[in-house]
């Protein structure tokens, strides 16, 4: 119910302006949470003439925290805790509103640019906020595919729920679907501010967690978080990205554009992409990198086990 609220509310001014935010959604134990902070906050920049850049922490509700660990986690510098959240779970369009609810606190003192960032994302170089600015948003050039055959890849049972009024209303007249990793996109404030306005007044920001993760044969999983918010984003900016002749071809460029890599190993005390780079590693543009395995989620939790929905496929 708050989620339609929140569509016509006006929220008084209450955060600091700033070029720069960060959107982090977990449902982490405290502890992984702040490590997950503590490595963000290490490599923000914190310019002496200008506003710093700050993050916006949606905790979940399921999380394993006390509201006293919740307060802490707010009153960290530059940190604000969103006072509301959703039950996040991986397969479905909860990720993405978690991400829109801290969009909907941002607008009391909206940023230039805001970087979508997960729980699993450990930060490894500073820069990515001039990074973000030169380039403008991760969906411009990024990689698309027609609509149509995207779907025509999809399960019939699952086409319908997948290729709706939102999805067309997302892709634009061209019918272009931009899949995209959601860790490390980044994305023009008006833009975002625009694709949160569109799904409240089309009614779809409240239904976002009914929406499922789908599998396009042979390879593709189609994530709410990692499809309507790209593509709204490159149709919007009118990007003029490689065309993909298949899913196959696509799932090889999902992290094409994002400031995060995926699959980077330890070489001579550095991280870095694997030779020849990996599919979902994008070298020189990486300033953070996908956790695996138990790492994800509980480092500096002394072997706590982590949520079990944040361990997925659709991740």
């Amino acid at each position: 119910a708050f989620c339609r609220k929140l569509c016509s509310r006006v929220l008084p001014r209450t955060l600091a302006a700033s070029g720069f935010a960060v959107s982090l959604t977990t449902s982490d134990p405290h502890c992984a949470i702040n490590a997950t902070l503590t490595s963000l906050l290490s490599h923000l920049e914190q310019p002496p003439d200008q506003p710093s850049t700050r993050v916006i922490l949606h905790v979940g509700c399921g999380a394993n925290t006390t509201s006293e660990e919740r307060n802490a986690l707010g009153r960290l510098p530059r940190v604000t805790l969103n006072p509301k959240c959703v039950h996040v779970t991986a397969g479905d369009g909860s990720i993405l509103l978690a991400h829109l609810l801290n969009v909907r606190l941002l607008a009391t003192a909206p940023p230039q640019t805001l970087l979508l960032a997960s729980a699993d994302m450990r930060w490894i170089a500073s820069g990515a906020e001039a990074a973000a600015a030169r380039r403008v948003s991760s969906a411009i050039g990024a990689a698309w595919i027609e609509l149509g055959a995207a779907v025509a890849a999809v399960a019939p049972r699952h086409r319908a729920s997948f290729d709706d009024a939102a999805m067309r209303w997302a892709v634009g007249a061209a019918g272009r679907l931009v899949v995209q990793k959601h860790e490390g996109s980044f994305y023009p404030w008006d833009v975002v501010a625009a694709f949160h306005d569109g799904l409240c007044a089309a009614g779809a920001l409240p239904r976002l967690p009914a929406r499922r993760a789908v599998h396009a044969r042979p390879v593709l999983w189609l994530a709410p978080e990692e499809t309507l918010l790209p593509s709204f984003a490159a149709a919007r900016l009118n990007s003029s990205g490689p065309r993909a002749s298949s899913v196959l071809q696509l799932d090889e460029r999902l992290a094409d554009g994002v400031l995060c890599g995926f699959g980077m190993r330890r070489r001579g005390g550095a991280w870095a992409c694997p030779r020849p780079i990996g599919k979902r590693c994008v070298g020189s543009t990486v300033f953070a990198r996908k956790a695996e395995g138990v790492e994800a989620h509980v480092e500096g939790c002394n072997g706590a086990v982590p949520p079990p929905h944040q361990h997925s496929l659709f991740r």
